[in-house]
């Protein structure tokens, strides 16, 4: 599987190269492309840390379920009960645990 964690932390120019290197549909173009968009967001993005983990939010009211989008998506899943009525679901092989701040 190809993903960030491939290509070395840098600026974005450089860790696009280096994706675009291992998947084909990511030319050149697209590239520059996407370096542009990124440069140009309200705050730029000027360095990707492809060693960071990148997690998923669901947020349902005032409920937040997080976590590695891997885990997310085997455990977690939301579903419509009926009209603008839903419910989040954790599912695990483990009893899940309580903490208070």
């Amino acid at each position: 599987m190809i993903g960030l964690a491939s290509a070395a932390p840098g600026e974005p120019p450089t860790v696009l190269a280096a994706l675009g290197q291992e998947l084909p549909q990511l030319t050149s173009e697209i590239q520059a492309d996407v370096a542009e968009k990124l440069e140009h967001r309200p705050r730029p993005v000027g360095f990707i840390d492809t060693r960071k983990r990148s997690t998923e939010t669901i947020k349902i009211g005032d409920i937040t379920v997080s976590g590695p989008i891997p885990a997310m998506r085997q455990y977690a899943r939301m579903e419509e009960l009926r009209d603008q009525t839903w419910q989040v679901i954790v599912r695990g092989n483990e009893r899940p645990k309580r903490s208070y701040k």
